[in-house]
Protein backbone atom coordinates (compact mmCIF):
# COMPACT_ATOMS: atom_id res chain seq x y z
CA UNK A 1 0.00 0.00 0.00
CA UNK A 2 1.13 3.04 -1.09
CA UNK A 3 1.51 6.60 0.83
CA UNK A 4 -1.67 7.95 -0.96
CA UNK A 5 -3.95 5.18 -0.25
CA UNK A 6 -3.23 5.04 3.42
CA UNK A 7 -3.90 8.68 3.53
CA UNK A 8 -6.80 8.05 1.90
CA UNK A 9 -7.83 5.49 4.22
CA UNK A 10 -7.40 7.49 7.22
CA UNK A 11 -9.14 10.15 5.93
CA UNK A 12 -12.42 8.21 5.53
CA UNK A 13 -12.45 6.35 9.03
CA UNK A 14 -12.14 10.02 10.70
CA UNK A 15 -14.65 11.47 8.73
CA UNK A 16 -17.03 8.23 9.63
CA UNK A 17 -16.50 8.88 13.35
CA UNK A 18 -17.25 12.53 13.28
CA UNK A 19 -20.61 11.78 11.70
CA UNK A 20 -21.46 9.57 14.66
CA UNK A 21 -20.47 11.66 16.73
CA UNK A 22 -22.53 14.39 15.51
CA UNK A 23 -25.58 12.45 15.03
CA UNK A 24 -25.03 11.19 18.96
CA UNK A 25 -25.05 15.05 19.50
CA UNK A 26 -28.46 15.40 17.68
CA UNK A 27 -29.90 12.38 19.66
CA UNK A 28 -29.24 14.10 23.11
CA UNK A 29 -30.65 17.16 22.07
CA UNK A 30 -33.72 15.82 20.98
CA UNK A 31 -34.29 13.87 23.98
CA UNK A 32 -33.69 17.21 26.38
CA UNK A 33 -35.82 19.10 24.38
CA UNK A 34 -38.32 16.93 24.55
CA UNK A 35 -37.86 16.13 28.09
CA UNK A 36 -38.34 20.24 28.76
CA UNK A 37 -41.67 20.02 26.54
CA UNK A 38 -43.26 17.55 29.29
CA UNK A 39 -41.97 19.43 32.24
CA UNK A 40 -43.47 22.63 31.32
CA UNK A 41 -46.84 20.38 30.08
CA UNK A 42 -46.96 19.23 33.76
CA UNK A 43 -46.61 22.18 35.44
CA UNK A 44 -49.61 24.24 33.09
CA UNK A 45 -52.31 21.26 33.82
CA UNK A 46 -51.27 20.88 37.84
CA UNK A 47 -52.35 24.70 37.49
CA UNK A 48 -55.71 24.09 36.22
CA UNK A 49 -58.86 23.83 38.40
CA UNK A 50 -59.37 20.63 36.56
CA UNK A 51 -56.35 19.03 37.76
CA UNK A 52 -56.75 20.69 41.00
CA UNK A 53 -56.66 18.24 44.14
CA UNK A 54 -60.57 17.89 45.47
CA UNK A 55 -60.99 20.17 48.57
CA UNK A 56 -59.53 22.69 46.55
CA UNK A 57 -62.09 22.01 43.84
CA UNK A 58 -65.01 22.18 46.07
CA UNK A 59 -64.04 25.04 47.68
CA UNK A 60 -64.05 27.09 44.21
CA UNK A 61 -67.38 25.92 43.55
CA UNK A 62 -69.04 26.80 46.48
CA UNK A 63 -67.61 30.40 46.37
CA UNK A 64 -68.73 30.46 43.02
CA UNK A 65 -72.27 29.66 44.12
CA UNK A 66 -72.22 31.53 47.23
CA UNK A 67 -70.79 34.79 44.88
CA UNK A 68 -73.89 33.89 42.74
CA UNK A 69 -76.89 33.23 45.41
CA UNK A 70 -75.47 36.97 47.47
CA UNK A 71 -77.01 38.54 44.29
CA UNK A 72 -80.08 36.68 44.73
CA UNK A 73 -82.43 38.87 47.53
CA UNK A 74 -85.61 39.95 47.90
CA UNK A 75 -88.16 41.47 50.56
CA UNK A 76 -91.09 40.33 52.28
CA UNK A 77 -93.15 43.87 53.81
CA UNK A 78 -96.35 43.22 55.89
CA UNK A 79 -99.56 45.60 55.70
CA UNK A 80 -101.44 45.68 58.84
CA UNK A 81 -104.72 45.71 56.46
CA UNK A 82 -107.27 47.25 59.34
CA UNK A 83 -106.42 43.75 61.50
CA UNK A 84 -103.15 44.45 63.51
CA UNK A 85 -102.45 48.21 64.96
CA UNK A 86 -99.05 47.87 63.81
CA UNK A 87 -97.44 46.40 60.54
CA UNK A 88 -94.34 43.95 61.38
CA UNK A 89 -91.08 44.93 60.24
CA UNK A 90 -90.21 44.00 56.72
CA UNK A 91 -87.75 41.04 56.16
CA UNK A 92 -84.99 41.32 54.05
CA UNK A 93 -83.82 37.79 52.66
CA UNK A 94 -81.69 35.57 51.07
CA UNK A 95 -82.43 33.24 47.96
CA UNK A 96 -82.96 29.85 48.87
CA UNK A 97 -83.11 30.33 52.86
CA UNK A 98 -85.98 29.93 55.15
CA UNK A 99 -87.75 32.60 57.61
CA UNK A 100 -90.30 32.53 60.01
CA UNK A 101 -93.31 34.72 59.32
CA UNK A 102 -94.29 36.78 62.80
CA UNK A 103 -97.71 37.23 63.98
CA UNK A 104 -97.47 34.44 65.91
CA UNK A 105 -98.70 35.92 69.03
CA UNK A 106 -101.76 38.46 67.47
CA UNK A 107 -105.12 37.41 68.49
CA UNK A 108 -106.55 39.15 65.56
CA UNK A 109 -104.79 37.43 63.06
CA UNK A 110 -105.62 34.55 61.07
CA UNK A 111 -103.20 34.23 58.28
CA UNK A 112 -101.43 36.32 55.80
CA UNK A 113 -102.27 36.45 52.45
CA UNK A 114 -100.55 38.09 48.88
CA UNK A 115 -103.88 39.81 48.67
CA UNK A 116 -105.94 42.09 50.81
CA UNK A 117 -109.07 40.96 50.05
CA UNK A 118 -107.50 37.35 51.45
CA UNK A 119 -107.88 35.69 48.11
CA UNK A 120 -104.31 34.97 47.25
CA UNK A 121 -101.80 32.69 48.77
CA UNK A 122 -101.63 31.74 52.30
CA UNK A 123 -99.25 31.75 54.49
CA UNK A 124 -99.91 30.84 58.51
CA UNK A 125 -97.86 33.39 61.00
CA UNK A 126 -94.60 31.74 62.55
CA UNK A 127 -94.26 29.41 59.37
CA UNK A 128 -90.81 29.17 57.85
CA UNK A 129 -91.10 29.80 54.12
CA UNK A 130 -88.41 30.61 51.64
CA UNK A 131 -88.37 31.72 47.55
CA UNK A 132 -91.29 33.84 48.10
CA UNK A 133 -89.89 36.33 45.23
CA UNK A 134 -86.01 36.60 43.74
CA UNK A 135 -84.16 39.17 41.92
CA UNK A 136 -84.36 42.18 44.32
CA UNK A 137 -88.53 42.22 44.64
CA UNK A 138 -90.82 42.97 47.39
CA UNK A 139 -93.62 40.75 47.86
CA UNK A 140 -96.15 42.32 50.32
CA UNK A 141 -98.44 40.04 52.54
CA UNK A 142 -101.68 41.17 54.13
CA UNK A 143 -103.05 40.58 57.48
CA UNK A 144 -106.12 38.36 57.31
CA UNK A 145 -108.48 38.97 60.38
CA UNK A 146 -109.86 35.54 62.33
CA UNK A 147 -113.37 34.13 60.53
CA UNK A 148 -114.80 33.27 63.89
CA UNK A 149 -118.40 33.73 64.64
CA UNK A 150 -117.72 34.79 67.86
CA UNK A 151 -115.27 35.18 70.77
CA UNK A 152 -115.57 31.54 71.34
CA UNK A 153 -114.14 30.24 68.31
CA UNK A 154 -111.40 33.38 68.04
CA UNK A 155 -110.26 32.62 71.10
CA UNK A 156 -110.13 28.56 71.08
CA UNK A 157 -108.43 29.13 67.89
CA UNK A 158 -106.11 31.24 69.37
CA UNK A 159 -104.79 29.54 72.00
CA UNK A 160 -104.12 26.10 69.47
CA UNK A 161 -102.35 28.15 67.54
CA UNK A 162 -100.07 28.71 70.88
CA UNK A 163 -99.67 25.14 71.35
CA UNK A 164 -102.99 24.85 74.07
CA UNK A 165 -105.07 21.16 72.84
CA UNK A 166 -108.61 21.85 71.79
CA UNK A 167 -109.48 20.38 74.97
CA UNK A 168 -107.81 23.04 76.93
CA UNK A 169 -108.64 25.77 74.31
CA UNK A 170 -112.40 24.62 75.28
CA UNK A 171 -111.48 24.24 78.51
CA UNK A 172 -110.50 28.05 79.02
CA UNK A 173 -113.40 29.31 77.10
CA UNK A 174 -116.24 27.47 79.09
CA UNK A 175 -115.04 29.06 82.49
CA UNK A 176 -114.78 32.53 80.43
CA UNK A 177 -118.31 31.40 78.91
CA UNK A 178 -119.38 31.27 82.63
CA UNK A 179 -117.07 33.85 84.43
CA UNK A 180 -118.24 36.67 81.95
CA UNK A 181 -121.60 35.73 81.82
CA UNK A 182 -121.90 35.22 78.34
CA UNK A 183 -122.53 31.49 77.91
CA UNK A 184 -123.67 29.31 76.65
CA UNK A 185 -123.84 31.55 73.48
CA UNK A 186 -120.23 33.73 73.40
CA UNK A 187 -118.13 35.06 75.91
CA UNK A 188 -118.91 38.74 77.48
CA UNK A 189 -116.20 41.20 77.08
CA UNK A 190 -117.53 44.29 78.85
CA UNK A 191 -118.40 42.36 81.62
CA UNK A 192 -119.23 43.40 85.24
CA UNK A 193 -119.76 41.24 89.01
CA UNK A 194 -123.12 41.24 89.17
CA UNK A 195 -123.04 40.98 92.77
CA UNK A 196 -120.27 43.65 94.09
CA UNK A 197 -118.66 44.67 91.04
CA UNK A 198 -115.19 44.14 91.71
CA UNK A 199 -114.72 41.20 88.96
CA UNK A 200 -114.53 42.91 85.50
CA UNK A 201 -113.90 41.58 82.08
CA UNK A 202 -113.77 38.44 80.35
CA UNK A 203 -112.04 36.78 82.94
CA UNK A 204 -113.50 39.12 86.06
CA UNK A 205 -110.03 39.43 86.95
CA UNK A 206 -110.05 40.97 90.62
CA UNK A 207 -107.86 42.32 92.73
CA UNK A 208 -107.20 39.96 95.55
CA UNK A 209 -104.75 40.18 98.69
CA UNK A 210 -102.32 38.16 96.96
CA UNK A 211 -102.30 39.86 93.25
CA UNK A 212 -103.76 42.98 92.13
CA UNK A 213 -105.48 41.62 88.88
CA UNK A 214 -107.77 44.09 88.18
CA UNK A 215 -105.45 46.75 88.72
CA UNK A 216 -103.21 45.45 86.41
CA UNK A 217 -105.56 44.47 83.73
CA UNK A 218 -106.67 47.96 83.72
CA UNK A 219 -103.67 50.04 83.39
CA UNK A 220 -102.38 47.29 80.82
CA UNK A 221 -105.69 48.43 78.86
CA UNK A 222 -104.82 51.60 79.22
CA UNK A 223 -101.37 51.38 78.11
CA UNK A 224 -102.29 49.67 75.09
CA UNK A 225 -104.95 52.22 73.79
CA UNK A 226 -107.62 50.58 74.65
CA UNK A 227 -109.14 51.68 78.44
CA UNK A 228 -111.68 50.08 80.20
CA UNK A 229 -114.28 49.20 80.14
CA UNK A 230 -114.11 47.98 77.22
CA UNK A 231 -114.95 45.68 74.08
CA UNK A 232 -111.80 44.40 72.85
CA UNK A 233 -110.58 41.19 72.78
CA UNK A 234 -107.29 41.24 71.69
CA UNK A 235 -105.82 42.54 74.68
CA UNK A 236 -107.86 40.99 77.11
CA UNK A 237 -106.10 37.93 75.24
CA UNK A 238 -102.79 39.39 75.27
CA UNK A 239 -103.78 40.65 78.88
CA UNK A 240 -104.72 36.74 79.69
CA UNK A 241 -101.36 35.48 77.99
CA UNK A 242 -98.86 38.14 80.01
CA UNK A 243 -100.33 36.39 82.90
CA UNK A 244 -99.93 32.93 81.92
CA UNK A 245 -96.74 33.56 81.40
CA UNK A 246 -95.63 34.37 84.45
CA UNK A 247 -94.86 38.13 84.00
CA UNK A 248 -97.25 39.22 86.77
CA UNK A 249 -96.19 36.79 89.12
CA UNK A 250 -97.30 33.91 89.89
CA UNK A 251 -101.28 33.31 88.63
CA UNK A 252 -101.96 29.80 87.83
CA UNK A 253 -101.51 28.10 91.57
CA UNK A 254 -103.68 25.75 93.07
CA UNK A 255 -104.72 26.35 96.55
CA UNK A 256 -106.49 23.34 98.67
CA UNK A 257 -108.20 26.24 100.80
CA UNK A 258 -110.91 26.46 97.90
CA UNK A 259 -111.95 23.34 98.72
CA UNK A 260 -110.75 21.21 94.78
CA UNK A 261 -109.54 17.77 95.10
CA UNK A 262 -106.03 17.27 94.74
CA UNK A 263 -106.40 15.52 91.60
CA UNK A 264 -107.19 19.14 89.76
CA UNK A 265 -104.11 20.84 90.65
CA UNK A 266 -102.23 20.37 87.39
CA UNK A 267 -99.13 22.56 85.97
CA UNK A 268 -99.60 25.18 83.34
CA UNK A 269 -97.55 22.57 80.97
CA UNK A 270 -99.48 19.56 81.74
CA UNK A 271 -102.67 21.48 81.13
CA UNK A 272 -101.94 22.86 78.11
CA UNK A 273 -101.74 19.22 77.04
CA UNK A 274 -104.55 17.86 78.31
CA UNK A 275 -106.61 16.07 76.17
CA UNK A 276 -110.15 15.55 78.59
CA UNK A 277 -112.12 18.14 77.89
CA UNK A 278 -113.91 17.89 81.40
CA UNK A 279 -110.71 17.93 83.68
CA UNK A 280 -109.34 20.32 81.40
CA UNK A 281 -111.95 22.92 82.60
CA UNK A 282 -111.42 21.34 86.42
CA UNK A 283 -107.93 22.56 86.12
CA UNK A 284 -108.42 25.74 84.85
CA UNK A 285 -110.96 26.79 87.69
CA UNK A 286 -108.88 25.40 90.36
CA UNK A 287 -105.81 26.77 89.42
CA UNK A 288 -106.17 30.06 87.57
CA UNK A 289 -110.19 31.26 88.23
CA UNK A 290 -110.13 29.51 91.77
CA UNK A 291 -113.74 30.41 92.63
CA UNK A 292 -114.63 28.84 96.11
CA UNK A 293 -115.19 25.10 95.20
CA UNK A 294 -118.73 24.53 96.68
CA UNK A 295 -120.30 26.99 94.46
CA UNK A 296 -118.53 27.33 91.30
CA UNK A 297 -120.79 26.02 89.12
CA UNK A 298 -118.93 23.84 88.04
CA UNK A 299 -121.39 21.21 85.88
CA UNK A 300 -122.13 24.30 84.05
CA UNK A 301 -118.29 25.51 83.00
CA UNK A 302 -117.93 21.79 81.91
CA UNK A 303 -121.21 21.99 79.55
CA UNK A 304 -120.24 25.55 78.14
CA UNK A 305 -116.37 23.75 77.56
CA UNK A 306 -118.41 20.91 75.68
CA UNK A 307 -119.98 23.68 73.49
CA UNK A 308 -117.18 25.44 72.97
CA UNK A 309 -115.23 22.19 72.02
CA UNK A 310 -117.71 22.22 68.42
CA UNK A 311 -116.09 25.20 67.57
CA UNK A 312 -112.56 24.23 67.47
CA UNK A 313 -113.05 20.03 66.11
Amino acid sequence: MNVIETYDKNITRAGFFRMLLGLSMIVLLAAAYSSCLCFASENDASDSPANAPASVTTQMQENEVKAGYEQETYRIRFRKNGVLTKAPRALSCTYDKRYRLPGKNEPALDHWNTRKDGKGVSYKPGQRVKNLAAGGKTITLYAIAFSGKNNIEKLTKYLVRQGFTKQAAAGVAGNLMYESGGGPGDIKLNAVEYATGRGIGMVQWTDTTDAPRRTNFERFCASHGKPWPNKDLKVQIDFLMAELSGRYGRVWVFSPSMGYPARYKMSLSKFKKCRNVAMATRAFCANFERPYAKNCGMSTRILFARIALRYVS
